[in-house]
């Protein structure tokens, strides 16, 4: 009877092994070596090893890994028992061992390079065997090349991992994990040393997960599910536990390459606006770049009709279920306020989609300076519940002209109770470009404006001006309301404790979104880590009508490739989201509720006991003398009026 196939595959991979023993010359551990850069880079070497992924198919990595056998594998816990094999011409599978001749070679940009074997001359089927047990990898990193040992191994994290960065999955299909969500450095600390620390912290505690490919948009992104019954998504918060595959290096980073699909928990899913209180909703919003034509492309936005009217959808959804009283708006066309402008195209679309007894209205602002950018600050209001006091005013000074959007101040009025307070609509200079300007710099040398190292980024310095003459210009009462409640919102491209935001609150102003979030509130993500940029601050006199401030995260934990473009996009990709509001733009908006009409209680007193009238003089010529019988009436009257001036009082705040 003869033996069976299995039997005969495996007597027969033994007698391959040994027969080609004396042909290896190294192990893999011995390749990778210590260090960053293995040892033995330009030299060709035999080795053995279990395929533990293969991705060698069409937009694959183009290889796979080998991982050592047991018999190979040494005592030494820095050296990596793992290693990536560049090619597609041989064909293996996950599971047998398999002898390669190649080429040691270090792939990428040093000093980050991951260690394989480049040309491949021969490959020999040895073997099956049990795949190895993964190595426990936890978090965070003990320095930046710790993960080195364990390049091309396989490995599980045993942690609860945290998304905390999606920008990259409809591209690359790569999310990055974290322990928890990843606070922007200088969102929680203070510029310089320890905002260095903190970013240093934050890299050591995340990993790359990637998606085994090398194809740029893929036609099924990887990683989406349904949130909370909204569509699908991948938000940040989202955890994994367990999550395995094989440790790579690549884009100059440590990565995981998974070999079984990652079980995500929705822990961050979409929800409605929160609530904040209050009698009067205001509303911070930026809207991604929006200019509507009349011919596409725009110098900005959307590059087609076609798209500014997906733009517009998701924009109206999210603006609509926000119910603003006032909405100051960024990152809009300054193409002015008449018929045709982006502003008054907005109003209109709002308009169409508000619920019944809700009417929108634009702040006419072309009498003031709007800047000369490509975008400007702009305040809308709903007309049944506040109305305008006076004329908007605008900001323009040598830290805001040709540098940054003019701040935008109006005065408003509630309707039901007719308290009045002005609200403050901001752009501040951005952290791209470093301004050079003289007036820009004070004139000082070096330029301030250039990053400093501190975590704020360039510009740390202009913005820090900006907030000073800012908060000097409001105390000034620009739009001659008389009242002395000012709130300030608007995007200040600095985060929670940068330079500008200390200068604003030095000033009296309370930033309501720390004071109501803490200080794991943000409103942007940018590279996996996020924090606030979009602020509203309270001064000491409108402080105590705030009812509550919050973020919307409707954007910023969202994947940036759910927005309104259709670039590289499958027609079941465009399809995702349409006409929703998540990811309507990439700032989250900031609502605060106010309570304008604030009773204050009065501390009860002991009645006084009238005294025995003395007797009216014989000069007193009409008797007003306070004899007893008119002492209840004086009460009365004093009360009346009393009441009346504070009636008064009300009607002119």
């Amino acid at each position: 009877m003869s033996a069976p196939a299995s039997l005969r595959f495996i007597v027969a991979s033994m007698v391959a092994a040994l027969a080609c023993a004396s042909a290896r010359a190294a192990t893999i551990n011995a390749i990778q070596g210590k260090g960053t850069t293995s040892p033995l880079v330009g030299t060709t070497q035999t080795v053995d090893g279990i395929v533990t992924l293969s991705a060698q198919g069409t937009g694959g990595l183009g290889g796979f890994y080998l991982q050592s056998t047991q018999n190979d594998t040494d005592a030494d816990p820095e050296t990596s028992e793992g290693i990536f094999v560049a090619n597609t011409s041989f064909p293996v599978v996950v599971g047998e061992v398999v002898r390669v001749t190649g080429t040691v070679a270090e792939a990428g940009t040093a000093p980050s390079t991951q260690t394989q074997l480049n040309n491949l001359t021969g490959l020999t089927h040895v073997a099956v065997a049990s795949l190895p047990t993964p190595v426990t990898v936890t978090l965070p990193f003990a320095s930046t090349t710790f993960a080195e040992r364990y390049e091309g191994m396989l490995v599980t994290f045993g942690q609860k991992l945290t998304v905390t960065d999606n920008y990259d999955l409809g591209r690359y299909g790569e999310l990055t994990l974290s322990l928890g969500r990843v606070s922007t450095p200088t969102n929680i600390a203070a510029p310089g040393a320890a905002a260095v620390a903190q970013d240093n912290a934050n890299f050591l505690a995340s990993i790359l997960l990637n998606d085994a490919s090398n194809t740029s948009y893929r036609a099924a992104t990887p990683y989406l599910a349904d949130s909370a019954g909204r569509g699908d998504t991948r938000r940040a918060g989202s955890t994994v536990t367990g999550l395995s595959g094989i440790l790579d290096e690549r884009f100059g980073l440590y990565l995981v390459e998974p070999t079984s699909a990652p079980t995500f928990v929705d822990e961050n899913p979409r929800a409605d606006p929160p609530a904040v209180g209050g009698t009067l909703r205001v509303v911070l919003s930026n809207v991604l770049n929006f200019f509507n034509g009349p011919t596409f492309p725009t110098s900005r936005g959307a590059d087609t009709s076609a798209e500014f009217d997906r733009q517009r959808a998701k924009i109206v959804a999210g603006l609509t279920r926000l119910a603003p009283d006032i909405l100051g708006l960024t990152e809009i066309e300054n193409d002015g306020f008449a018929s045709g402008s982006a502003l008054a195209d907005l109003v209109a679309a709002l308009n169409a989609a508000a619920p019944s007894g809700t009417t929108y209205a634009a702040v006419d602002a072309s009498g003031v300076d709007n800047g000369t950018d490509l975008i400007h600050c702009a305040f809308i209001y709903r007309t049944q519940t506040v109305e305008l006091v006076g004329a908007p005013a605008a900001l323009t000074n040598q830290y805001f002209t040709s540098l940054a959007r003019p701040p935008l101040a109006q005065t408003f009025r509630e309707r039901s109770t007719s308290e009045v307070f002005t609200v403050c609509l901001n752009h501040f200079r951005s952290k791209s470009t470093a301004a050079t300007s003289a007036a820009s710099t004070d004139g000082r040398t070096p330029n301030p404006n250039l990053d400093q190292g501190d975590g704020q980024g360039v510009n740390g310095y202009l913005r820090k001006r900006e907030a000073e003459t800012l908060a000097a210009w409001l105390a000034t009462d620009p739009t001659r309301s008389g009242d002395p409640d000012v709130l300030i919102i608007g995007d200040l491209n600095a985060y929670a404790k940068e330079d500008a935001i200390t200068a604003l609150t030095g000033a009296g102003y309370t930033n309501l979104t720390e004071r109501f979030e803490g200080a794991g509130g943000y409103s942007y993500a940018f590279g996996g880590a996020f924090g606030h940029l979009d602020h509203a601050l309270a001064n000491a006199s409108l402080l105590p009508r705030v009812a509550g401030a919050a973020t919307w995260h409707v954007n910023a934990d969202e994947p940036d490739w759910l927005d309104y473009n259709v670039e590289s996009k499958t027609t079941a990709q465009q399809a995702l989201n349409v006409g929703t509001p998540y990811r309507y733009a990439d700032h989250d908006p900031v609502i605060v509720g106010l309570t304008l009409r604030v009773s204050t209680p009065t501390t009860p007193t002991t009645p006084t006991t009238p005294t025995t009238p003395s007797t009216p003089s014989s000069s007193g010529g009409g008797g007003g003398g306070g004899g007893a019988a008119s002492w209840p009436f004086a009460i009365v009257f004093a009360l009346l009026l009393v009441a009346r001036r504070a009636t008064a009082v009300s009607k002119i705040r």
